[in-house]
C-alpha cells in the first residue's frame, strides 16, 4: 500500500507542473497575438485585390495568413490564397473559438458579407478596444482599422455593424488546452486520498 502523503504530493507537483504549462500557454498566446498585431499593423493601408500577391496587395484570408506566419504560427502557410473560400478555411480548421467576452488581440472575428448570407464571407485581426484590422473589398480597397460598432449600407438598404454579421471569435496558435483552470480545479476536487 503506498504512502497517502507521498501519492497526495506526486498528484500536486503534477498538477503545479500542468498548471504551469498552462500558464506558459497562455503567455505563449499573449505573445503571438501581441506580434500577429503589430505584424497587421503594419500593412495598414496595403492596397486590397481579389486575386492577392502577398505581401503588396491583399484579401481578408490572406492578409491574416501572411500575418500570421510572420508572426510565427507556420501552420497557417498558404491555406487559401486567392481562393474566395478562406475565411470559411480559417473558420472551420484553423482555430479555436473564444467568447466576445474573451477577445484578445490577435483573435479573429468572422463575419458574413451581407445579413442575407448563410456563411462566413470574411475575418478580421481583433486589435483590441474594440477594434479589427482588416483587408477590405469596399469603397477604401485597402487594410485598414475598423471599430467591430462601424456600419456599412448592405444589399438591401440597411446598415448592418460587424458586431451584427458576426458569426463567431477565434484563436490562431495556442488554444487553450484541456489543462485549462476550470478543468484542474475539476482534478483536485476529484482526488481522493
Amino acid at each position: 500500500m503506498s504512502d497517502p502523503v507521498v501519492t497526495r504530493a506526486l498528484v500536486m507537483e503534477k498538477m503545479d507542473s500542468t498548471m504551469r504549462a498552462y500558464q506558459q500557454d497562455l503567455s505563449s498566446q499573449v505573445a503571438f497575438g501581441e506580434i500577429l498585431v503589430e505584424r497587421a499593423m503594419s500593412y495598414l493601408r496595403q492596397p486590397y485585390s481579389d486575386k492577392p500577391n502577398p505581401p503588396n496587395t491583399f484579401d481578408c484570408s490572406t492578409f491574416v495568413v501572411w500575418c500570421a506566419k510572420e508572426a510565427g504560427n507556420p501552420g497557417l502557410l498558404q491555406t487559401s490564397y486567392g481562393s474566395g473560400r478562406g475565411s470559411r478555411d480559417l473558420f472551420r480548421s484553423c482555430t479555436s473559438f473564444v467568447a466576445k467576452g474573451n477577445l484578445q488581440p490577435g483573435d479573429l472575428v468572422f463575419t458574413k458579407n451581407d445579413i442575407s448570407d448563410k456563411d462566413v464571407g470574411h475575418v478580421a485581426i481583433y486589435i483590441g478596444g474594440g477594434k479589427i484590422i482588416h483587408a477590405v473589398e469596399g469603397s477604401s480597397k485597402c487594410v485598414k482599422v475598423n471599430y467591430l460598432i462601424d456600419s456599412w449600407l448592405q444589399k438591401d438598404g440597411t446598415r448592418r455593424s460587424y458586431d451584427q454579421l458576426t458569426m463567431g471569435y477565434g484563436r490562431l496558435g495556442f488554444g487553450i488546452t484541456s489543462s485549462s483552470p476550470a478543468s484542474l480545479e475539476r482534478s483536485r476536487r476529484n482526488i481522493s486520498f
